[in-house]
């Protein structure tokens, strides 16, 4: 071979070689414990409080963060380590009550394998991939946001004070009984809706849903 094809051939192997040395160090590194993944150094920086089961959650005094609801075998509350004197929680008559206790933004992870009924007012709640039976949500408050990706036999959404539901591209919803007041808002282009109970909505409340959901909700709000 000559000679510069053997520079050509090193300067090519030359790069390979250092990433496997890298990864053949990290992978050393990883399975010795040593090195510290990014979800470990998120969990080392939580509290998680373990809590009794509960079928209700109530959200009426949480006011201005965010806070996600996904599934999971056992019953918690999670929340950074520093955030530890902001939060107060309970859990009474089958319910779990959680409260903000400063102005500060505040953000909170409630672990469940299923709920029956929330109650949300002044914050921004996401409801991760789970799977739900019959569920009512109380939604009020201008600044409540409520991200939906879960999927449900019966929805009943109840939306006041100029809130708003989206439903993202997972939500699946069996029959959807819907109670909208005027400048609320509901939206999923993409969730499917499979048919609709009992609708209420109100003049200037939106509704923006694909057009063969929106075929399903015409007969019943023509009644």
């Amino acid at each position: 071979m000559a000679t510069s094809n053997k520079i050509l051939l090193g300067l090519f192997l030359l790069p390979v070689v250092i990433l496997v040395s890298i990864y053949g160090s990290l992978y050393a590194r990883y399975k010795q414990g040593d090195y510290v993944t990014e979800k470990q150094q998120n969990e080392a920086s939580m509290t998680i409080n373990e809590l009794p089961a509960f079928s209700g959650i109530d959200l009426g005094e949480y006011k201005g963060g965010d806070i996600t609801v996904k599934t999971g075998d056992a019953f918690s509350l999670s929340y950074y380590k520093n955030d530890k004197e902001g939060f107060q929680f309970e859990v009474r008559d089958n319910t779990l009550f959680v409260k903000t206790l400063t102005d500060n933004y505040q953000q909170a992870t409630i672990t469940c394998p299923s709920f029956s009924h929330i109650r949300v007012e002044d914050t921004r709640l996401h409801i991760g991939s789970m799977i739900l039976g019959r569920c009512t949500f109380d939604i009020r408050g201008q600044k409540s946001r409520v991200n939906f990706a879960a999927r449900v036999d019966t929805l009943s959404l109840d939306l006041k004070d100029r809130s708003s539901v989206h439903f993202n591209e997972e939500a699946v919803v069996g029959v959807l009984n819907l109670t909208m007041e005027n400048n609320t808002k509901l939206s999923g282009n993409h969730a499917v809706i499979k048919s609709f109970g009992q609708v209420a909505v109100a003049d200037s409340a939106a509704v923006n849903l694909d057009g063969r959901t929106l075929m399903r909700l015409v007969p019943i709000t023509n009644q």
